[in-house]
């Protein structure tokens, strides 16, 4: 039992550390006249849903939910986004 006490301590005490560290935003500036709906015409009901669904993870932009602010939560959802902007960013056109 000592054992797994010292384990479980360990390991609250490292999620505790971690807040100490947080992580940037991701909100960042898009060049004028280089996003998506600038380029290619999107009807309206489809670009509302592509806002609601898809912009949080490929845009420069994210709605973080209120969980986002713990860690290691943060560093998980930030390599989402991250591999989601490397594939397809709405914000910037290649």
């Amino acid at each position: 039992m000592n054992r797994t006490v010292k384990i479980i301590g360990s390991g609250a005490l490292l999620l505790a550390a971690m807040q100490f560290f947080p992580r940037d935003h991701n909100q960042g500036k898009a060049p004028a006249g280089k996003t998506m709906a600038e380029v290619i015409q999107v009807p309206s009901n489809a670009q509302v849903i592509l806002k609601r669904s898809c912009y949080d993870c490929h845009s420069d932009h994210t709605n973080y939910p209120w969980y986002a602010q713990l860690q290691p939560v943060r560093y998980i959802l930030d390599g989402h986004i991250r591999r989601g902007k490397d594939e397809l960013n709405f914000d910037r056109i290649r």
